[in-house]
């Protein structure tokens, strides 16, 4: 259910950032159930979105050169030889 709403977040916290009296309903009802401030928590969300985009870009990059590398791959030998190591940033 988060997942679902990880757009309308962001949306909200970006507003928040702009206007600490934006309608941001979602985030309010969940940090007035956190006991948190809502600022607090737009600051929360924006951190996992920029943290997400880092690890994002760099999967998606590996799986991107991994698909170039098949597709190059004149056979099955090819394939077998294609190395397969992930690493995400700062781990």
């Amino acid at each position: 259910m988060e997942r679902e709403t990880w757009d309308q977040q962001v949306g909200e916290a970006q507003a928040l950032q702009t206007d600490k009296n934006a309608d941001a309903p979602l985030l309010r009802a969940i940090a007035a159930s956190r006991g948190m401030d809502v600022l607090e928590l737009a600051g929360r969300v924006m951190a996992n979105k920029a943290g997400l985009e880092v690890v994002s870009g760099a999967v998606l990059g590996q799986k991107q050169a991994y698909e170039d590398r098949l597709a190059q791959a004149a056979d099955v030998e090819a394939v077998r030889a294609i190395e397969v190591r992930y690493a995400l940033p700062g781990m």
